[in-house]
């Protein structure tokens, strides 16, 4: 049986084989995990886990912070001390007590300082913190916010903290290019943790608005999306949308409730528009206003998205602006896959061009835009070479079907032909002659005559970057979902995608994404495996019980990837792998038996990806985008064609599982295990699994073990206590 899930919630399922399964799942892309609390009701800190506080103080005012509700060795704070460690230069702070005061200076940009402290208590445990001061200019309006500036972090100009996850991928679509997407994990990809309540904050920076009244008609408006490529937020969980009164006192304006009843995953309600009014309360210098979701806070559970954030003033909004916007970034300029070895490449670029472009743009307003000039624009961002910068972009006809110049209201979806006819001899010098790798970077450009507000134009242009170096991938790097097999005792299910190498090669490595989603599997076992021409019953390459290895806690790290290469497991040494042309085929086999099995991401943007992905739960292979209620989509798994060093340690485990040692190692069917002073008295026992993952041995734990197998090769011996605790596991050879 094949399920499709979202880890806790399971979304449908349909009968594919009766013992093995494949799971879809939510990840996070969080970047920065920041904790908020509040002080005196007046002002929000982020303060980290490297005791650095951040104070935001708008330009020419003064910010108090208070230290009264905070807890050194149980007890409150008795005193602040001033460690002088640097000389002030945009304010003045003074001390009071439990409390500082900033007073900062006028400036015309984001300006910062760096306050050292000690708090203390009564019985003078002290704990030192360094505050870094941003004192930050006054925002104006009309102001719009649409998250089209590109990154992961929210302007920092225009907001004072980093918690949602600025993307183009996570929205489904969005009013323009760029949401802000909540969630409720934290940078590692962890849950936050704890009861029900506030996960991630997202905060505007500081508005002078003591120039205008009620009577001024100011309002504030967005747009918010349940869901999108997620999973929904349930009707109990909620945004949350406040404001900041003139007695520094956060007050709530709204809470706008989840999604009652089941959402299929392949759709998503629509992006929904809201405005709400400022009243006289809100109309002070220092205006500032906050959207926080709150849910579970147990994973990657209950998405919002939050788009095209206006403040204007004079009139009652609507859905409608000025605005002709993309809301998609290009394709890759190469098809199937988003990045190719440049070997493969050179003198093949027509067999790997994409035929098409896709161009997504909306027109938000209510009548007719009509373009000024638009742009197809290839370089070699390497180089600074230039491909080609003279093609328009939205055509007339007969190069095209339809008049894409002149744009109704509402979102439209061009296909036009790639016309390499007037450049792809450029692309094939630039090609020949790198020898290393090129990144070429595609952007679509576009004016509109009746577009007059600056701050509308950051969404005219949109850019992709593909990789031209020693990997293919179909994925764009991005997971939006996370897909795994599940395995039962004696029959381990695999999964394998389907490259094609035009050109002889050697296969090096195999780079996984394995994204953080509610739980740490390091501790599971996987084979990687590599078939040469076609899905045979055994593998040409086989690396036996493998671990994932999250990417931040490893050296060996590729843009989010972690790389295994292919090792002689009988010598130890880097052994390539010779790809003739043709199919090659690269998986991964599930040894572990677990609940939540091994995640690897899952390209929610590369629907094509799906026609290349093989499923096997101990049969015949059988190819997915022919299962019923099947998910478009790529694995991100990338064969890589270059040399790479041998796994390294992680930076910071998370387990204690040990590694067991065998002696000798290889072994003709008896070995000692080392013991180990960490494994209290008790009964133990020593089991032995094949590569199928069945147990063909068990026994008490002693001196000296024997096991019978007519097969050589590598077995897993895992060590237990009496209450199926696993102690410790590792490799066995066995040679006959």
């Amino acid at each position: 049986m094949i399920r499709f899930t979202i880890f806790s919630a399971l979304i449908f399922m349909f009968v594919f084989h009766s013992n093995a399964q494949i799971r879809w799942s939510e990840v996070d892309n969080n970047r920065l995990l920041e904790r908020h609390f509040l002080q005196n009701s007046s002002d929000e800190i982020a303060r980290n886990s490297d005791g650095i506080i951040y104070l935001d103080v708008p330009s020419g005012r003064n910010m108090e912070l208070c230290f009264n509700d905070i807890l050194i060795n149980n007890n409150p704070v008795f005193s602040v001390n001033n460690l002088s460690c640097e000389t002030l230069i945009w304010g003045t702070a003074t001390f009071n007590s439990t409390c500082i005061n900033f007073q900062a200076n006028d400036v015309n940009l984001l300006e910062t300082d760096k306050i050292c402290i000690e708090l203390c208590n009564e019985d003078n445990d002290c704990e030192s913190y360094e505050i870094i001061v941003r004192v930050r200019a006054s925002q104006s309006i009309p102001f719009l916010e649409d998250f089209s500036q590109g990154g992961i972090y929210p302007n920092q100009n225009r907001w004072v903290n980093n918690s949602v996850f600025v993307n183009n991928t996570l929205g489904y679509d969005p009013p323009t290019i760029g949401v802000a997407t909540f969630d409720g994990l934290d940078a590692s990809g962890s849950p936050y943790g704890g009861s029900k309540g506030i996960a991630d904050v997202l905060t505007s920076s500081f508005f002078d608005l003591q120039d205008y009244t009620q009577n001024d008609d100011v309002f504030l408006s967005f747009f918010i999306q349940p869901k999108g490529y997620g999973l929904r937020p349930r009707a109990e969980d909620f945004l949350r949308l406040e404001f900041l009164n003139s007695s520094g006192e956060w007050k709530l304006v709204k809470d706008y409730p989840g999604v009652s009843g089941t959402i299929a995953q392949d759709t998503s309600p629509a992006f929904q528009f809201f405005f709400v009014r400022l009243t006289q309360d809100f109309l002070h210098p220092a205006f500032q206003f906050r959207f926080s979701n709150i849910n579970s806070r147990t994973g990657v559970r209950e998405l919002w998205h939050l788009d095209y954030i206006r403040i204007t003033e004079g009139f009652m909004p609507d859905e409608h602006n000025l605005d002709v916007a993309f809301t998609q970034t290009p394709e890759s300029i190469f098809f199937p896959y988003s990045a190719i070895p440049i070997n493969q490449l050179k003198f093949n670029e027509q067999s790997y061009l994409n035929p098409f472009q896709y161009i997504s743009i909306r027109n938000l307003h209510n009548a007719l835009m009509s373009e000024n000039e638009s742009f197809f624009i290839l370089e070699e961002v390497y180089r600074d070479y230039t491909v080609v910068d003279d093609l328009r972009l939205l055509e007339l006809p007969p190069i095209v079907n339809e008049n894409q110049r002149d744009l109704q209201p509402g979102l439209h979806h061009f296909v036009n032909p790639t016309r390499s006819d007037t450049w792809i001899n450029r692309l094939q010098t630039i090609s020949g002659i790198s020898n290393d790798s090129m990144i070429l970077k595609t952007t679509y450009r576009a004016s509109f005559n009746q577009e007059n507000d600056p701050q509308v134009l950051g969404n005219n242009e949109v850019s992709r970057e593909t990789v031209v170096k020693d990997y293919f991938a179909y994925d764009d790097g991005t997971a939006e979902l996370a897909i795994s097999v599940h395995s039962n005792p004696g029959n381990l299910a695999q999964l394998a995608v389907k490259f094609n190498s035009i050109t002889d090669d050697s296969l090096h490595a195999v780079q996984f994404h394995f994204p953080h989603i509610n739980e740490d599997v390091s501790n599971q076992l996987f084979n990687i495996k590599v078939w040469i021409g076609s899905l045979k019953p055994e593998a040409d390459y086989t690396g036996v019980f493998q671990k994932p290895s999250y990417p931040d806690r490893l050296y060996d790290t590729l843009q989010g990837f972690t790389s295994y290469p292919l090792i002689d497991d009988n010598t130890g040494e880097l052994s390539p792998l010779f790809i003739p042309a043709g199919d090659f085929y690269i998986g991964w086999q599930q040894v572990t038996i677990a609940t939540n099995d091994i995640p690897v991401g899952y390209d929610r943007n590369t629907p094509h990806g799906i026609d290349y992905i093989f499923f096997n739960a101990g049969g015949d292979w059988s190819p997915l985008n022919q299962a019923a209620n099947k998910i478009d989509g790529s694995v991100m798994i990338r064969p890589s064609y270059r040399m790479v060093e041998l796994p390294t340690s992680t930076k910071d485990p998370v387990h204690n599982l040990q590694s067991l040692q065998f002696y000798p190692n290889p072994s003709k069917g008896s070995f000692k295990i080392a013991p180990s002073e960490n494994w209290k008295e008790g009964n133990k026992w020593v089991e032995v699994y094949n590569t199928l993952g069945q147990l063909i041995h068990k026994e008490p734990l002693q001196d000296t073990h024997t096991f019978n197998s007519e097969n050589a090769g590598f077995y897993l011996i895992i060590v237990r206590n009496a209450d199926q605790q696993m102690l410790g596991q590792g490799k066995l050879l066995l040679l006959r």
